[in-house]
This record gives C-alpha cells, structure tokens and sequence, in this order.
C-alpha cells in the first residue's frame, strides 16, 4: 500500500479461513513475550484505528486483490485528493539494553497508525531513525526488509527531519535538572 506516493507499507497479508473467507492482517512484529499459552505475542506494526477506517481500507484491498490480474501484483485504489497528514507521537523505549533510544508513531490523518519507527544509536555514537522491519531468509541468507518506508528522498528527509526533531524535543523535555538527579 503507498500513501500519497510517500510511504509504503507492505507485508499486508490476505488469508483465507477454514469456510473460505479472505481477511486482513496487518504486518505485526514480536514482542518479545509469551501468553498463558506460553506462545510468543505479536502486536500490529502499523494498523487503522478506527473501524470505520479499517472496514474500508481492508475492504478496498479485498476488492483490489478480487480484480487483480493473474501476474499483476500491484492494484492502484484511488481515494481522490488527499494531504498526507500525520502527527509525530515519541514513546519510551522500555529496553535500555539495546541500541533503539525511543520509539516513535506516525498517526497519519487521524486514521492509521504506523508504529515501531526507531530512533537508534550507532556504533559510532550517532543517531538515526530505522523504520519498521523483519527479517527475510533470501538466498540461504538473513537480510532485512523494510515494512514501512519513505518512498521519496524528499519526503524520507522531512520524515525522518521530524522525528528526530520530536524526539530531541521530548528528550530536552524529559530532562531532570541536575539537582534533582543528584538525590
């Protein structure tokens, strides 16, 4: 799926049940726990929030996959004119043993959330954003492939300009002064 010819999100998969209905799910990452069951949880990576939204959007890539042709992998839906707007939401990362500083949201219009965009830190003590991802077994090798991704350079820029700049907002934020640190 491309949003405004700006960001892509993939990994969206459609799956048919035991009675022969096809569904929706979006892609979804581990989060590193077991349930009673002691099996691991995943949470969606990105996903709509209301189920107005989420009832369109997976009934437009239900119809999209109906009338796609044997071959063609790609169906463009049009929804019109349409801003890309979105809003920048920074969330701590509660594991302080890993190289990802914070995490941050994309809330685009009010409708889709695209979560677990990462501000990290590299081996050289700088800063980045790492966009959501897995990892493919491709030709017998581990390699990474992006879920959700700037399409453009221009747009990747002001993205990522803007995360970080919401991210060192709320680190600045977050500060304690120094007097209180020392108790």
């Amino acid at each position: 799926m491309t949003l405004e010819a700006s960001l892509k999100v993939g990994n969206i998969a459609i799956y048919e049940s035991q009675k022969g209905n096809l569904y929706v799910k979006m892609p979804k990452y581990n989060t590193g726990e077991k349930d009673e069951d002691d099996r691991p949880v995943y949470k969606d990576t990105c996903y709509p929030i209301s189920r107005e939204y989420r009832d369109e959007l997976y009934d437009n890539i239900l119809v999209a996959f109906a009338e796609c042709e044997e071959g063609k992998n790609e169906i463009s839906v049009d929804h019109g004119e349409v801003k890309l707007d979105y809003d920048l939401q920074v969330v701590e990362n509660k594991d302080k043993h890993s190289n990802v500083k914070d995490l941050a949201r994309i809330i685009l219009e009010d409708s889709f959330v695209i979560g677990q965009v990462a501000v990290k830190q590299s081996r050289v003590n700088e800063e980045y954003v790492d966009m959501p991802g897995v990892f493919r077994k491709k030709d017998g090798k581990i390699k990474p492939q992006s879920i959700c991704y700037p399409v453009t350079a221009e747009f990747r820029e002001k993205l990522y300009g803007q995360v970080m700049g919401k991210y060192h907002e709320v680190m600045e934020k977050n500060k304690k002064p120094v007097s209180e640190v020392a108790r």
